[in-house]
């Protein structure tokens, strides 16, 4: 019988062409009825109804022996999303859906995601990976192709110790891991993958993410009083002037210190700041006061809030802003290098652009003003005001998290390929820590040495207090803070 007799692939068995001439043969099994009945209600369920008729009628045919034969493999690649067909001259290897764990230094990247005309994280990561042999030269063109895509975007500067990147890769290679991180800066690890579901999408399967900042505990020292008394003689101008040479900043006074880098557009050099954060940094130390406040304060943001204030993204609205932060723990003051930090880890849901680099920013003005923390739920329902970004090189993905993946794992049949593994970085915590201390903390502690990156923040906000009308001891929010 000849494929050409079937007219519609959801009854077959109904739709036989009544001329064709059967030959007569008892054993020739009678196709299931009972699938012909039943209507199929997805894409999926039509092509498996189809193949299983289609095969039953081949294989029942005793005038088309060699039908198996020319079938040859095809039938146990058709619905295989992960086959590639050969083409051209070049041999094609199937692809599995993987999970890839990675850690990073920021410093001179434009972030992760990949972007024309930018050096970013993910462009490098994909050309390594063509490199190395994961993806073939034929996807080599697009990373759309291999369905790259991460669980969280990272700013210009940002860190990772733990990040996922997800995508379709060719894993015959058992050292595949090792021939990607050879083409990869020393900046850049991958320590492992695992195999996930082919619909897996890490950004919308995060339940979660964890984030951390280091903070120098000198910023919050009240302003100086140099820096008082050239507020109360120099006019907003004559200080633009002195600090920006009327160069245009957006949206707030701190300039651009993303990646750690600090203009010297100004006659106060960058060499000062490096001094007077160094002797800042020595000397200073938090009192019990003023780190129990600093908690406090932080505690404002647990729980679901309208986070508008908290992201210069044009187009957010109070009704797309709705964040969830699970958690915020503030950490006893260490002592690193010559001076004190303190560790800041934020867990939440998911973050909008720059909105914890401006949560941290805002407590160290509060703080450093002595502002009640009242004022904070005021700035979760008030119009747009002007808040600060915190440096973004000293912010970092601790990792995301993914319980609820992890869970539906267990409930999915057992995969025939092999096991899928739970999404977790347990097994690379040693090689992660040794990275964190080796490319992000001290990285990070070396910055603020070397630029007295939080001097020149600081002094740079004390220095425009009309920027932060908000920053009073009664907590108000006045009309002319809103921007």
């Amino acid at each position: 019988m000849n494929s050409s007799n079937i007219s519609d692939s959801e009854n077959v068995s109904t739709n036989l062409d009544a001329s064709a001439t059967l030959p007569v043969d008892q054993n020739i099994p009678k196709l299931d009825q009972s699938i012909s009945k039943t209507k199929a209600q997805t894409g999926s369920d039509r092509k498996k109804h189809f193949l299983e008729n289609l095969r039953s009628i081949q294989d029942s045919d005793p005038l088309n022996s060699s039908s198996k034969k020319s079938r040859g493999n095809w039938d146990s690649r058709v619905g295989d999303p992960n086959y590639e067909k050969k083409e051209g001259s070049e041999a094609r290897k199937p692809k599995k859906a993987v999970a890839l764990y990675m850690s990073y230094c920021g410093t001179g990247y434009q972030g992760m995601q990949a972007n024309p005309n930018a050096k970013t994280i993910e462009n490098d990561l994909f050309l390594a990976l063509c490199k190395a042999g994961a993806v073939s030269e034929s996807n080599s063109s697009d990373q759309k192709k291999i369905q790259l895509q991460r669980a969280a975007r990272t700013d210009k500067g940002v860190h990772a110790a733990g990040q996922i990147a997800s995508l379709k890769m060719i894993i015959e290679d058992k050292d595949i891991v090792e021939k990607i991180n050879a083409e990869l800066p020393k900046q850049i690890r991958v320590w492992g993958y695992s195999k996930v579901i082919n619909s897996f999408n890490p950004k919308t399967l995060c339940d979660s993410r964890m984030y951390e900042y280091l903070l120098p505990t000198y910023t919050f020292l009240p302003t100086e009083q140099k820096i008082l008394d050239m507020v109360k003689e120099t006019s907003l101008e004559d200080r633009e002037n002195i600090y920006y040479r009327k160069k245009k900043v957006e949206s707030s006074p701190q300039g651009d210190l993303e990646d750690g880098s600090v203009s010297d557009s100004n006659d106060l050099t960058s060499q000062r700041h490096i001094q007077e954060s160094k002797i800042k940094r020595q000397s200073y130390r938090i009192d019990t006061n003023m780190h129990a406040k600093i908690k406090s304060y932080f505690d404002q943001y647990v729980g679901t809030h309208n986070f508008l204030n908290f992201t210069v993204t044009k187009g957010t609205t109070g009704n797309n802003s709705q964040r969830h932060i699970k958690g915020i723990t503030v950490s006893d003051p260490m002592i690193i290098g010559d001076g004190e930090w303190l560790s800041i880890k934020i867990h939440g849901q998911s973050f909008m652009l720059h909105q914890i680099r401006k949560m941290i920013g805002l407590v160290i003005l509060l703080a450093k003003s002595n502002t009640p923390e009242s004022v904070i739920e005021k700035i979760f329902n008030s119009k747009r005001i002007n808040i600060p970004k915190a440096p973004g090189f000293a912010l970092l993905i601790e990792r995301p998290v993914f319980d609820a993946y992890n869970k539906r794992l267990e409930s999915l049949p057992k995969n025939p390929d092999g096991y899928r593994d739970q999404i977790s970085f347990e097994k690379f915590q040693t090689e992660i820590d040794s990275f964190k201390q080796e490319f992000i903390y001290s990285k990070l502690f070396d910055e603020e040495a070397k630029n007295g990156i939080f001097n020149l923040w600081v002094e740079m906000n004390d220095a425009f207090p009309e920027q932060f009308p908000y920053l009073n001891p009664q907590g108000e929010i006045p009309e002319s803070a809103f921007v």
